[in-house]
């Protein structure tokens, strides 16, 4: 099963360095979130205008895509991305296996390194806004939070670090699927379920009708009283069974 990693965070907490990082070191083909706005966002944030859910989630279903075209070949992923919001990250995480990454730090620091960024079109102005939507990741989530305190070096080993112990979980639980692998369920055929949906009438055996218990070499013969008349029982001949050649 591939890995697709997001790198999430205000802007300025050093998504892109993480992620080229981990690129670089551990091969996962690479992808700036930021290059897939469209040109509508990127001139709206030049002008320092927030964007909204509605501007944002083209964006996140782009990114998606791009992580479903991949896993498809495959191939292990990172891409960094704000993913600000719980739900931009269900966006991000549908119909893909996805680990978050999220670079945490305070306002003051994140502060200070944005302004030391050149040539981004996203200016220092808009933080306060990104961290007044900011939702960190919950348990639920699957993910990790790295402190950027320290070095860039050292953010960036944390991370990594963080990122190759999910990666063994996952080959372990990989490795145990495939030596106990599901037993199939049964097939029902398609008569078997016709048959099960509009039973056949059962037939059924009639009960054969109990025999005489009549003595071989036997037949009827009619009983007659002393005067000759024949002898009734019940208003009807009586009849003996006596064996043939017996008076």
């Amino acid at each position: 099963m591939s890995i697709h990693v997001v790198v999430m965070g205000v802007a300025g907490c050093g998504k892109s360095t993480v992620a080229e990082a981990i690129h670089e070191r551990l091969g996962y083909v690479y992808a700036e979130g930021d290059d897939f706005h469209p040109q509508a966002n990127i001139d709206k944030m030049s002008a320092g205008i927030p964007l909204t859910d509605e501007d944002r989630w083209p964006w996140l279903n782009v990114i998606n895509s791009w992580m479903v075209a991949r896993e498809a070949l495959g191939e292990n992923t990172v891409v960094s991305s704000s993913a600000l919001k719980r739900s931009y990250r269900e966006v991000l995480a549908k119909d893909v296996p996805t680990f978050f990454i999220h670079l945490n730090g305070s306002h003051e620091l994140i502060q200070q390194r944005l302004s030391e960024r050149k040539g981004h079109f996203m200016p220092p102005a808009l933080l306060p806004s990104q961290f007044a939507i900011l939702e960190p990741l919950v348990p639920e989530e699957n993910g990790v939070e790295i402190s950027i305190e320290g070095s860039v070096d050292e953010m960036v080993d944390r991370a990594i670090e963080a990122l190759n112990a999910y990666a063994a979980t996952v080959a372990a639980q990989t490795a145990t699927q495939a030596a106990n692998p599901p037993f199939p369920s049964p097939h029902v055929s398609d008569s078997a379920e016709t048959d099960r949906q509009n039973p056949k009438p059962v037939h059924v055996c009639p009960i054969p009708q109990k025999r005489t218990n009549r003595p071989k070499n036997s037949s009827p013969t009619v009983r007659f009283t002393r005067n000759g008349h024949v002898r009734t029982q019940n208003g009807l001949p009586y009849v003996r069974i006596s064996r043939i050649g017996q008076i």
